[in-house]
């Protein structure tokens, strides 16, 4: 958990979407939102990025609720992939939340069965 939590201090410190490769080689972006990002450090996980914390309390909350809510899902066996938050300061006094989850086969994800449906 702790070398995680130093490449997500890392990737916190030098974000820079459109040059990210040059400072962290192996990261990938796989997606983003509007004010979430999506991508890989070069493991088998994928880390949401969630800058919308004004406190470590609240973010920590948040993070709370996630792990109760995919708990909630096994209980109801729901498969979930592996999973857990971490809380960082980020810049501008805000504090990050990065929701981190197991990658599944791309080819598993509803918007690419979907593209590839003969329809």
């Amino acid at each position: 958990m702790e070398i995680i939590l130093e490449k997500l201090k890392r990737f916190e410190s030098t974000l820079d979407i459109e040059n990210i490769k040059k400072e962290i080689p192996e990261a990938e972006i796989l997606g983003y939102g509007e004010i979430s990002t999506v991508f890989a450090l070069g493991d088998d996980y994928a880390y949401k990025r969630l800058p919308i914390f004004k406190s470590k309390e609240d973010a920590d909350k948040y993070g709370e609720l996630y792990k109760k809510y995919n708990s909630s899902l096994q209980e109801l066996e729901i498969f979930v992939p592996e999973n857990n938050y971490y809380t960082i300061k980020g810049r501008n006094g805000i504090y990050v939340s990065y929701l981190s989850q197991s990658k599944l086969n791309p080819n598993s994800i509803c918007h690419k069965i979907v593209s590839k449906a003969n329809v």
